[in-house]
């Protein structure tokens, strides 16, 4: 029985406040301006090209592009609900269904997840598709049945690449 009321003796004169203190330590460091937590670095990994994959290099327009619209409207991301303009410019990977100086209607999902915002008229992107089949009920859900390729990767166009005509 002796040895029980020491080992509760010690714990409470010396584990409690040595966890007491701990804690004292850690309170007092979250305010510091060592603490305060890092922003963690932005890493881009880009999209691995997988075989029947396209790259174009498209004008982007708010609603309708310039020219003649022959296709039917084109959903190209999960759940599509806004309309944006696209001018093929130049198909730079692979084989592509359109062709450069072809007018398109692209349906995306928002404009401000998939572009930054409503800045993007007028400017050029580089867009990667794959084609796209459904691989399940969550797929016929997210995505319309007319779904025929979807966007994987998209970015501003690099001054080397070919510049449109406007």
């Amino acid at each position: 029985m002796r040895g029980i009321k020491r080992d509760d003796r010690f714990r409470s004169r010396v584990v409690a406040p040595f966890i007491v203190g701990l804690l004292a330590v850690e309170l007092v460091g979250a305010g510091s301006p060592q603490s305060k937590p890092r922003p963690t670095p932005r890493v881009i990994e880009k999209y691995l090209v997988k075989p029947g994959d396209f790259t174009i290099v498209c004008t982007l327009f708010k609603g309708d592009p310039p020219g003649k619209v022959f296709l039917a409207d084109i959903p190209i991301t999960y759940d599509p609900m806004f309309l944006i303009g696209a001018r093929v410019e130049e198909v730079t990977f692979g084989t592509s269904p359109w062709k450069a100086e072809t007018s398109l209607r692209f349906i995306i999902h928002s404009p401000t997840l998939l572009l930054g915002g409503y800045q993007f008229d007028g400017q050029r992107y580089s867009m990667t598709f794959s084609p796209f089949r459904p691989h399940g009920k969550d797929d016929e859900i997210w995505f319309k049945p007319e779904t025929r390729y979807l966007l994987r990767w998209i970015e501003k166009a690099s001054e080397g690449q070919r510049r449109g005509r406007a």
